[in-house]
């Protein structure tokens, strides 16, 4: 019998904690096939850390910034200006 240690393999929230991510950006990087998964049952997934630590070393995971901003974040920033400049040149009586 082989008595070296059993390597714990990973859940889809473990590698979105390990990779600073959520676990619908593992599920896209799984279905991608960015990211390789094993299937162990009908609905049981799980990940091989050394596949993890692969994918994280490939550079294939997306940057983000400190200043990362939402997409509609300006967009929203600014049409929240314009309506306060306007109430305060139309004041309600």
């Amino acid at each position: 019998m082989n008595s070296a240690p059993l390597e714990k393999r990973l859940t889809r929230k473990d590698v979105a904690n390990h990779l600073g991510c959520s676990v619908s950006s593992v599920i896209r990087y799984e279905k991608s096939d960015l990211l390789k998964s094993h299937r162990a049952g009908p609905r049981l997934i799980r990940f091989w850390p050394k596949d993890v630590i692969a994918f994280e070393k490939s550079k294939q995971l997306p940057q983000r910034s400190l200043n990362h901003k939402p997409k509609g974040y300006l967009a929203s920033k600014a049409r929240h200006e314009s309506r306060a400049s306007k109430q305060k040149e139309h004041p309600k009586s």
